[in-house]
């Protein structure tokens, strides 16, 4: 799913990037562009390394995913609507805000529409774009994923 992380082995460096065994899919493959290596802890991207990767785009009729290893993406939490409304709900402090982690993710995006945010375009297709942005949910600085035409 675009936007998740998955588990993968380096299974061969290239000029361009790295090809990919996803951990738990024998059919798919995934790819790194130089362009989406972390910037930190660049020497361990060798035949053999385990990583985590930000699925950036999946083709599943050429079985390819697209992926990112860019350290703000792979390790900052990514919250959407369906990751809060399965998060645990807190204890006596989210009962007195008054809910479901969900909620404030999705008053997070209604606070978002017509306004100008600075953007990252991560991935660019013929019919789409991925962008992620830096926004607030609560008291939480999150990175918002965003699928746009």
């Amino acid at each position: 799913k675009i936007g998740g992380l998955l588990s993968a082995t380096v299974s061969s460096v290239k000029p361009y990037g790295l090809i990919l065994s996803i951990n738990d899919s024998q059919d798919l493959t995934g790819i790194v562009h130089k362009a989406h290596y972390p910037t930190k802890r660049t020497d361990r991207l060798t035949e053999g390394a385990e990583v985590t990767a930000f699925v950036l785009d999946v083709n599943i009729d050429k079985k390819i995913v697209d992926v990112s290893l860019k350290d703000e993406l792979v390790d900052r939490p990514l919250w959407t609507v369906e990751t809060a409304a399965s998060a645990p709900k807190g204890k006596k402090k989210r009962k007195r805000s008054g809910g479901d982690p969900a909620d404030d993710v999705r008053a997070a995006l209604v606070a978002l529409k017509g306004t100008t945010i600075s953007a990252e375009a991560q991935l660019s297709r013929s019919l789409y774009s991925v962008l992620t942005c830096d926004t607030s949910v609560g008291e939480r600085r999150v990175k918002a994923v965003i699928i746009a035409p």
